[in-house]
């Protein structure tokens, strides 16, 4: 009963999170940015040859306003202030330039599920792999004839900025946002790759809510045969020990039968055989 009663919380446990997973997908990524912090308090450019460490706030972080320094300084330069309590918010920027990206038409009432729909054809219309890349998109201004909109989806390859979040959880900081420059390279694209994470592979079973949802029924559905399947052995199993104890009662009358029809034969053999022994007088 008690394994049955884990697997049951557990299942209840995957169900419920994946329900939340899917509330979350329901919220556009525009909404997320919105619930996040606009601008965070230093940012870390990268650069041709080294990076940046750009500090302040509010939009006015500025690119060309500090030097590129070497991976070994910048760590020096985020260790210091992270001693002093002043590295604040933190978050990666890269060039457009280094950046993959792709334009799609979309009608306006498709532009919340955006991500999912430019993840079906991704592996299939980039040179890339899901699982090699973060992307996110954005609506580009303006809208087109017959209520569509140009969404252009960013994709940023993770070997470009994962060795620096690790240098940079090797201090002990913790990086809240990977964006990118707009083609200007003056201000940020209103963008999160690590919020939008990688495309969904397309084709992919478990990419589908309702396969989510067949997934759990079959998860449910196995666990209750299975404990159906143990109960049912286990009646059954009483039901043999049972005609298991009424043949051996029966058995135990029949020897016992046995044994007294036994006796009694012998007792008449006994008694035949005194009788030729002992004649009758008259006779």
């Amino acid at each position: 009963m008690t394994s049955a009663w884990s697997v049951a919380t557990g299942l209840g446990s995957t169900a419920f999170d994946w329900w939340r997973s899917e509330l979350a997908a329901l919220v556009p990524n525009s909404v997320k940015r919105l619930a996040a912090p606009a601008e965070a308090s230093t940012v870390i450019s990268i650069e041709q040859g080294g990076v940046r460490v750009l500090t302040g706030g509010g939009g006015q972080i500025k690119r060309a306003a500090a030097p590129v320094l070497t991976r070994d300084e910048m760590l020096d330069v985020l260790a210091a202030r992270a001693r002093s309590a002043k590295s604040g918010r933190l978050a990666i920027r890269v060039p457009a330039e280094m950046c993959f990206s792709r334009r799609v038409e979309l009608p306006v009432a498709a532009v919340r599920d955006a991500r999912k729909i430019l993840a079906l054809d991704f592996e299939r219309a980039t040179p890339f792999k899901s699982k090699d890349v973060y992307t996110d998109q954005v609506v580009e201004n303006g809208k087109l004839a017959g209520d569509k909109v140009r969404v252009r989806q960013l994709v940023l390859k993770r070997s470009i900025v994962d060795p620096v979040i690790a240098d940079l959880q090797s201090i002990g900081l913790e990086v809240g946002r990977v964006d990118a420059w707009d083609d200007e390279g003056s201000a940020p694209f209103n963008v999160n790759f690590l919020a939008g994470g990688a495309p969904a592979a397309s084709g992919s079973l478990f990419g589908s809510p309702f396969a989510k949802v067949l997934v759990v029924s079959f998860l449910a559905l196995a666990a209750s045969a299975g404990y159906l399947f143990a109960g049912r052995h286990e009646a059954l199993l009483q039901d043999l020990r049972t005609e298991n104890a009424v043949l051996k009662a029966k058995a135990d009358a029949a020897l016992s039968a046995a044994a007294k029809s036994q006796a009694s034969f012998a007792s008449a053999v006994e008694l035949r055989q005194l009788k030729t022994n002992n004649p009758p007088r008259v006779e």
